[in-house]
């Protein structure tokens, strides 16, 4: 009989399915499910192929418990998120907790033991997420906190006195969702192409009642960005510009869907006034002008659509990663 920490690694394992959104780097993606399986090894996996440039493709499955399934386009990484889980719930046989992984995450020893025990510990959490290291080894993330006024600053330090805590969103870099919410309807917005779409997740899990908690001795190391590294472009405040604009429109969505009329204004004024001065006091350039107001319009104007409709994502987008 199997006991001790190999019991609850296989226990875990057999708790959870683990949902990839793969884009353009199928070595990053391919290194990431071997170093998930070298830990996990009887853990299945759904990876949706949301790659729409010529020899990009994941390809075939690096081992037998990995499901590859090709996006029709690449609508985005909630889209992608949305389409394995309606998958797995098709099928009739999806277990307790859906883990949402990043393709650019490496595993720490036991993070999945830790989330799926902490999950079962609390019943009442309806998402569960680790510490996220970056590459050197510094805290990325550990807690998220909705600063309305502003939606910026928004992954702050997790309280020092405690292993567990209460916050506001988790990163959708890795994640465990509780499968009974999946089952209830609990999807991600597929009108955020990316960023934003996590903090979404999680007052979507708050507006049902469920908690959503940090447990910080599972860890998880995320380099952070490898699909876009080709993006050369000019950085401002050590954002790309391609990321600027899918964060400011991921924020001009969520304050229009979620804030009251005052919280909309007051967010408005920071978004269009304040940030921009400050971006070209910081940058000394005014290029990122344009499109960063195009972004924050159609964000607001997604808004107002409905949440199928999706959103315009197509071949030039991005991966979450």
């Amino acid at each position: 009989m199997v006991a001790g920490p190999a019991a609850e690694a296989l226990s875990a394992a057999r708790s959870a399915c683990a949902i990839v959104v793969h884009h353009r780097d199928p070595a990053a993606t391919r290194a990431s499910l071997v170093a998930l399986a070298g830990q996990q090894p009887e853990l299945p996996v759904v990876v949706v192929d949301n790659s729409v440039e010529p020899g990009h493709e994941l390809g075939a499955a690096p081992h037998a418990l990995v499901r590859v399934l090709r996006a029709p386009r690449n609508d985005g990484f909630g889209a992608g998120v949305n389409l394995a889980i309606d998958a797995l719930l098709v099928a009739g046989d999806a277990p307790d907790f859906v883990l949402l992984w990043n393709p650019d995450c490496r595993p720490r020893p036991g993070f999945l033991e830790r989330l799926v025990r902490t999950a079962r510990e609390h019943p009442d959490a309806g998402l569960v997420g680790p510490r996220v290291l970056d590459a050197a080894g510094g805290v990325w993330f550990e807690s998220g906190r909705e600063r309305r006024a502003s939606l910026a600053r928004m992954h702050v330090a997790a309280p020092a006195d405690t292993a567990v805590h209460a916050c506001d969103f988790v990163s959708g870099a890795c994640c465990l969702v509780a499968t009974d919410l999946l089952r209830a309807g609990l999807r991600f917005d597929p009108r955020y192409f990316l960023y934003v779409e996590d903090v979404d997740l999680g007052r979507q899990v708050r507006a049902r009642g469920r908690r959503v908690l940090v447990d910080v001795r599972a860890e998880v190391v995320h380099a952070e960005g490898g699909s876009q590294r080709d993006d050369a472009g000019p950085r401002l405040l050590g954002l790309r510009e391609r990321q600027l604009r899918w964060i400011t429109r991921g924020k001009a969505l969520y304050a229009r869907k979620w804030f009251g009329p005052f919280e909309r204004l007051r967010f408005a004024l920071v978004a269009l006034v304040a940030k921009p001065a400050l971006g070209v006091l910081a940058s000394g350039r005014l290029g990122f002008l344009p499109g960063y107001y195009a972004a924050f319009r159609d964000g607001w104007r997604a808004a107002r659509r409905p949440a199928a409709a999706g959103v315009d994502g197509g071949a030039g987008g991005l991966s979450r990663a």
